[in-house]
This record gives structure tokens, C-alpha cells and sequence, in this order.
């Protein structure tokens, strides 16, 4: 393609399968440096798990054995690690604990979602082979137009998310392996110097799609036995994931690093409920139509739709979703927030949103921009929200503009993804 220009995945098709070579072993260095100290802290934080072995067992998930054995969460942990903490001097059980709990989260709520777009692929290989393809037709068809940052972006993005989802079919079914294999070199992303324009942004979102990308290879070209080890273990670690195994990790969600050894959780816990995958928009909508609780007030589940926009821009691994409680003093049981993971993994930008129509602003925090994190925001009267950092975004009017939900979404995006200057600036 002529300089400035990203290729696009499907420019052209392979003439065949590509050579796979078998490198030998398994990357090495993945998993807890000491899955020992994680147990000990799991069980001081919650002394009422009954099951010393079972807590061991899957503490030990997330680390290789002895013979540098692991699965995919071992796998997904390094991973994550390097993106959560890429500069940390001292390594603490903590912060193992807080990466095993996100892994944990995102992959169920991964797993949960392939398996209500495809069936139920992980008892069923078929299905597997058949959404790798499926998938990877509508990144060839997405629209592809475009030379700005924010349209390479999305392109990226859209790329890292269909190589997410195809290591998982692959652990599902082995066999699409070589068809994984053969399709990462249309995925790459062009390099930077080639691009007509960019932002921090768009250069993180390459970077992490090339590390993704070279960790797949470093995978698929281990000998057989070892992958075939590893996606056998994988396959019954996902199986575990979906049935709700890992689920009592989730307790420590946000866990602090500190020697208090405090769950966030327990903290804070009262003013938001973190919702489990798969109960999100629609649960939360049929319940407050049931509930009475808002009755009089007219709802508007197109606001809503705003949050389900955002989670697909920024990927549905970087995000969770909470709902309000009553307890909570400003953004209250009236709202749901979305999160999202920043780019560099430091941090969670929060979006608030009620669904009563006319009745209350979109609330933004963004990580590194506000002076305390969005869960203690939130939790605040919205006037000490905004005083603490929080942006105030009211829908527009239809006199305003055609489509004030898209229009919605966009600001949101572009709060979360300019310059601070910008972002300060109120621009």
C-alpha cells in the first residue's frame, strides 16, 4: 500500500497455508512469581473459603509448574501484568491478586459473550471453526475508509479484538491453529512512520496489537507437544471460568497494594455493585421496570445504548459494569457506569448514565484527570463530584443535533482519548 496508507486485513488473500516452524518450548517467565504468597493473602482476606485446596489449586492456575507448564491464564496473566505494572519496583502479592482478579473478570466476561454470539463453542469444536471464520469475514468487510487517527484506530482496535477472540476458538477447537496462523500477517498493523496522522493513542493501540500478535507466534510455533499441553489445560481452565470456579476472586476486586492488605470491595462496596457478565443493559432495564421504583418517570433505554457504544469502542475486555446503590450519594441507584481500563492500564475512566428521560447529566471521570478515583467520586453529591474532578455532560436537544445519543458518544470518546490539555480545557 503507497506510505500513509494502513493496509487493510484482507488486501489479499494467502496463496495457502503459511509455513508454521516449531521453535520448541513454551515462552518462559509467565505466571505469579510467588503463588504462594497470593494463597496466604487470599486466605487472611477471607478466612470464611472453607477450602484451603481449592483456593491453592486455583491460585496456581495463573503460574507455570515446574517444568514450565501453564495455561491460558497463565498466559493472559503475564500478559496483563506487563500492561498493569510496566514500571514497578516491588512486586507484592497484591498486586498479583489484583491481575489474577482482573483476568478473571475479563475472561469470563470474554467467554460469556463468545458463547451467546456463537453457542456454545467451548463443548462443541465445530462452533469454534466456525466463528474464527465467521469473525474474520467481518473484519474483512468492516469498513476500512478513512486516513484520520481516529478511523486507524478503530481498525486496530477491531484487529486486537478479533485476535482475542480467535485464541480463544483455538483453544476450543486446536484445529484452527493453523488458520489463526495463517491470517496474522493480514492483521498487523502498519507501522506508525506510515501513517498520514497519529496520537498517543492510536501508538499505543499498535503497540499492544503487535505485542498480541508476536505472543500469538511465539504460541503457535511451539512444538506440538507443548501446545498441545497448553491448549488441553486452557480449554478445562475456560470450561472453569464459565461455571463460576474463579468466581470467589472476584471479592478483591481493586484491591490496594498496600500492607492494610484492604479490599476495595469491602470499602466501597456499598455504593456500587459491580453487575457479573452477561447482566447488563437488559437486566438492569427489565428490573426498574419491575421494580416500580421509578414510576412517573419516563425511561429512555437509547441513553443506556450510549454505555453498550462505549464498551465496544474501547473493547470489551478493558470494561465492567457497575450499577448505583442507594447508599450512594450523588450517582445513585438511578445510574449504571461503565469502566474502562486506560491505555496504559494505570488507571479506570468511569461514564455514569441514567436512563430517566430529562432527568440527569452524563458524569465522566477520567483516570489522571480527577482527584480521587470514580468509585469515590461517584459516591459524593454531584457537586462534590465536579469539584473533585468529575465532567457534567447533558444530552442534547433534538433541536440540537439529529442523533444526540451518537452525538453522546462521541463527546465521551473524545474526552477519554485527547490531550489533558485538551480535556482541562474543556475543548
Amino acid at each position: 500500500p503507497p506510505a500513509g496508507r494502513a493496509s487493510s486485513a484482507g488486501d489479499a488473500a494467502p496463496a495457502g497455508p503459511r509455513l508454521r516452524p516449531r521453535t520448541g518450548a513454551l515462552e518462559s517467565g509467565v505466571g505469579v512469581t510467588n503463588p504462594g504468597g497470593v494463597v496466604d493473602l487470599i486466605t487472611n482476606l477471607d478466612s470464611g473459603h472453607n477450602d484451603p485446596a481449592e483456593v491453592d489449586a486455583c491460585a496456581r492456575a495463573f503460574s507455570a509448574d515446574r517444568a514450565g507448564g501453564y495455561g491460558y491464564l497463565a498466559w493472559r496473566f503475564a500478559a496483563a501484568y506487563r500492561r498493569i505494572y510496566p514500571q514497578l519496583p516491588a512486586r507484592t502479592p497484591h498486586h498479583d491478586l489484583a491481575v489474577i482478579v482482573y483476568v478473571v473478570a475479563a475472561e469470563k466476561q470474554l467467554v460469556d459473550q463468545l458463547t451467546s454470539a456463537h453457542g456454545a463453542f467451548l463443548q462443541q469444536p465445530a462452533l469454534a471453526q466456525r466463528a474464527l471464520d465467521s469473525e474474520f469475514s467481518e473484519l474483512l468487510d468492516a469498513d476500512d475508509f478513512g486516513s484520520a487517527a481516529a478511523d486507524e484506530l478503530r481498525r486496530v482496535r477491531a484487529r486486537e479484538q478479533f485476535l482475542r477472540h480467535a485464541l480463544v476458538f483455538t483453544i476450543a477447537n486446536p484445529a484452527c491453529g493453523q488458520r489463526l496462523w495463517d491470517v496474522l500477517d493480514r492483521i498487523r498493523p502498519p507501522a506508525v512512520d506510515r501513517l498520514i496522522e497519529t496520537n498517543p493513542q492510536l501508538k499505543s493501540a499498535i503497540e499492544r496489537l503487535n505485542e498480541l500478535i508476536t505472543a500469538a507466534e511465539t504460541l503457535l510455533t511451539a512444538d506440538t507437544a507443548a501446545l498441545d499441553q497448553f491448549l488441553s489445560q486452557s480449554l478445562t481452565e475456560l470450561v472453569d471460568v464459565q461455571a463460576g470456579r474463579y468466581d470467589f476472586l472476584t471479592q478483591f476486586e481493586g484491591i490496594e497494594s498496600s500492607t492494610a492488605a484492604t479490599s476495595r470491595r469491602k470499602i466501597n462496596g456499598l455504593a456500587f455493585a459491580l453487575l457479573p457478565s452477561g447482566e447488563k443493559l437488559r437486566a438492569y432495564l427489565d428490573g426498574i421496570r419491575s421494580s416500580g421504583r421509578y414510576r412517573g418517570y419516563a425511561i429512555d433505554e437509547d441513553r443506556l445504548k450510549v454505555l453498550e457504544a462505549l464498551e465496544s469502542h474501547f473493547g470489551t475486555d478493558r470494561c465492567q459494569w457497575h450499577e448505583g446503590t442507594e447508599s450512594s450519594g450523588g450517582v445513585n441507584n438511578q445510574y449504571m457506569v461503565l469502566t474502562a481500563k486506560s491505555d496504559n492500564g494505570s488507571g479506570e475512566h468511569a461514564v455514569a448514565i441514567s436512563p430517566l428521560t430529562g432527568r440527569h447529566a452524563t458524569y465522566v471521570v477520567r483516570a489522571g484527570c480527577a482527584d480521587a478515583d470514580w468509585d469515590i467520586i461517584f459516591a459524593k453529591t454531584k457537586a462534590e463530584a465536579r469539584a473533585l474532578g468529575a465532567r457534567r455532560e447533558p444530552f442534547a436537544s433534538a433541536e440540537h443535533v439529529t442523533d444526540p445519543y451518537r452525538a453522546m458518544r462521541d463527546r465521551v470518546v473524545h474526552l477519554l482519548e485527547c490531550s489533558r490539555e485538551e480535556f482541562f480545557e474543556g475543548r
